[in-house]
């Protein structure tokens, strides 16, 4: 793939994820003028319309869908290369500027703030903006650089990078539990109130050596739609929550909640760092990635 080609193919691949040109130069940090003519360069090269174009949506042609598939590999592992190759250089000089991270406010408060020092001591002139939100940012619109997603992802034109994922157990508080007469088996949660984070599976599954049980949480007592809503409500005694681990470690340790049936296990819950290409060419984006990485990432050492 040529270097003009390749180009074309960037602005075509970026079209088509967002379904939007006015979205593809924002990620692309152009015009929409200079993609819209990559965009007619490149139908001219190939000699085919690759989009729809309506006054409500863009969608790909047949054409569009074949070129798609012939471009999206090559360009997402250059840019993957960018930005690895981008995360390891060193500076030349004192890095400056802000760097706007994103994620859920359990997670940052937990997880990132402990690690924030360190950082600063090396990149004291670096400021981190902490933007704490359960939901799906968006991150051309909201301007952020980096992002952290608990949960599955569709990386999309983001270059993702796997953190360690977050291990779960059941919680409840002590008075709860009482009240109840305990949960010594999966089958008496169907008995328990249960609260629901809408982010997440209604099915409860969970294994204990070769056993598996599924609890279907189909008339949730409270449903919430933030990490911390959830830990908040289990503490005070409204129901049983499916958290992270690290969340809940605290409030276990001081008594306020209690780890329920816990030789009973739960899939793990994957968390990954999203960073826009776009945005690795600032060195406190690039020194914060890495500094997130070697801390939480699943091969830190």
């Amino acid at each position: 793939m040529n270097n003009r080609f390749f180009t074309l193919a960037e602005a075509f691949v970026a079209v088509a994820r967002h379904n939007s040109i006015t979205e593809a130069a924002a990620e692309l940090r152009t015009s929409k003028s200079s993609v819209s003519q990559k965009i007619s360069e490149l139908e001219a090269l190939v000699d085919a319309s690759l989009l729809k174009r309506t006054t409500r949506k863009m969608t790909l042609t047949s054409a569009g869908q074949k070129m798609f598939e012939t471009c999206v590999n090559a360009v997402d592992a250059t840019a993957k290369a960018a930005i690895e190759a981008g995360a390891a250089t060193e500076p030349a000089g004192p890095v400056t500027g802000s760097v706007t991270l994103s994620g859920a406010n359990s997670y940052l408060t937990r997880i990132i703030l402990p690690i924030l020092p360190e950082f600063l001591g090396d990149f004291p002139r670096v400021r981190p903006i902490l933007v704490g939100s359960d939901r799906r940012v968006n991150f051309a619109e909201e301007n952020v650089d980096l992002g952290i997603r608990i949960g599955p992802v569709n990386s999309g034109r983001d270059q993702a990078t796997a953190l360690t994922p977050l291990r779960r157990i059941l919680c409840a508080s002590p008075e709860l539990l009482q009240s109840l007469g305990g949960l010594p088996c999966p089958d008496d949660l169907a008995d328990a109130p249960c609260i629901l984070r809408e982010q997440e599976s209604a099915e409860w599954i969970m294994k204990r050596g070769a056993t598996t049980h599924c609890h279907r949480v189909s008339d949730a007592k409270l449903v919430v739609n933030t990490i911390e809503l959830s830990r908040c409500a289990a503490r005070d005694g409204l129901g049983v929550a499916l958290l992270a681990e690290v969340i809940v470690r605290d409030d276990i340790a001081r008594g306020h909640l209690v780890n329920v049936l816990p030789e009973w296990g739960f899939s793990d819950i994957p968390v990954t760092l999203l960073s826009r290409r776009s945005k690795m060419g600032k060195a406190a984006v690039r020194m914060l990635h890495r500094h997130l990485v070697n801390k939480v990432g699943i091969n830190r050492s």
